[in-house]
């Protein structure tokens, strides 16, 4: 943990996993998440107008809150997509300012999962969703659905954007150092 002199609330990392930079480590998160990323939105581009319009035309509510909810997560992932490209362009070229999307999106993917955990765990949502899924593939409706599974995605998350965001505050001082007055 860090020094504990900022006023963040945040606690600040020093390394990634222990032995590997802060840079190295936001690196490897921000490659890893675009790819799944990339992984995630390619197959579903041919798909992803009749999906959306066949909403309207469902009957089952559960169904519907689902196909919603998967558009949802469509468009939480252009953002990463977006914004790890401007996390390794940010690393590449030292400029705090382009790693802050990516610790925005994070934010928001937590916050995102924290409400889709509390849907599955107390509403018939997992039920219907699972229904929906498991056709398409059960390890997508496993991974999609299992609140547990969910949760240790949502720590692993949580991790990974504290890695980014020590490295942000490395950066940003480091720049801030070199540059003596200029705004970061």
């Amino acid at each position: 943990m860090g020094d504990g002199k900022s006023n963040d609330i945040f606690p600040t990392l020093n390394s990634f996993c222990f032995c590997i930079s802060l840079r190295t480590g936001s690196l490897c998160i921000a490659w890893y998440y675009l790819i799944a990323g990339l992984m995630g939105i390619i197959p579903m581009l041919p798909k992803q107008y009749d999906f959306i319009t066949s909403i309207s035309t469902t009957g089952n509510t559960g169904e519907m809150i689902t196909r919603l909810l998967i558009v949802e997560y469509y468009f939480l992932l252009l953002l990463m997509v977006i914004s790890c490209i401007f996390l390794i362009d940010g690393i590449r070229k030292k400029i705090p300012k382009e790693v802050r999307p990516f610790i925005f999106y994070g934010c928001i993917f937590f916050i995102h999962e924290i409400f889709v955990i509390l849907l599955l765990l107390f509403t018939p949502l997992r039920h219907d969703a699972e229904t929906f899924l498991t056709p398409i593939s059960t390890v997508v409706a496993t991974a999609l659905t299992n609140p547990w599974l969910k949760a240790f995605d949502l720590v692993l998350a949580a991790y990974l954007l504290l890695t980014v965001h020590s490295y942000y505050k490395e950066l940003k001082r480091e720049v801030g150092q070199n540059n003596s007055g200029a705004i970061v």
